[in-house]
């Protein structure tokens, strides 16, 4: 089953997960917005097949830096529910992990990256538990 990560360029180029599963697929795009992320995605899924089951994470640690907790909120519903809408119906789309290739030292951002990921964990708490035990690998 593939397994895509949108990100940005302060995710890492190449995740090797543990275990079985194969690789990730990592598309990074240089200081895009999720709706950007979401479009350069969607764009490219439409000249290759994706087949059902595919799994996309979409995150940007840079872009969540730059607006905030509650726009990168509200963008992330409508960038999820793009790229739903161009995939099979059995994929799963959701947030991905934030990863800072230079580290991180903005306490603001920790903060932000801190308030997403209980904000998620609350509204999808079920859903992610199903992702995990899809992936059943570790970054």
């Amino acid at each position: 089953m593939p397994k895509i990560i949108v990100t940005d360029q302060c995710f890492p180029p190449l995740a090797t997960p543990e275990g079985a599963g194969g690789c990730f697929g990592i598309l990074r795009v240089e200081d895009a917005s999720l709706l950007e992320l979401a479009d350069t995605l969607v764009s490219t899924a439409l000249n290759r097949w994706l087949p059902r089951g595919t799994i996309v994470l979409i995150s940007s640690g840079s872009y969540l830096a730059k607006v905030g907790v509650a726009q990168y909120g509200q963008d992330l519903v409508e960038a999820v529910n793009r790229i739903k809408r161009a995939l099979p119906p059995t994929s799963f789309v959701g947030h991905g992990p934030m990863m800072f290739m230079n580290g991180l030292d903005n306490m603001g951002t920790i903060r932000a990256v801190s308030d997403i990921c209980h904000w998620l964990a609350f509204l999808e708490e079920k859903r992610l538990l199903v992702i995990s035990s899809l992936l059943q690998t570790r970054l």
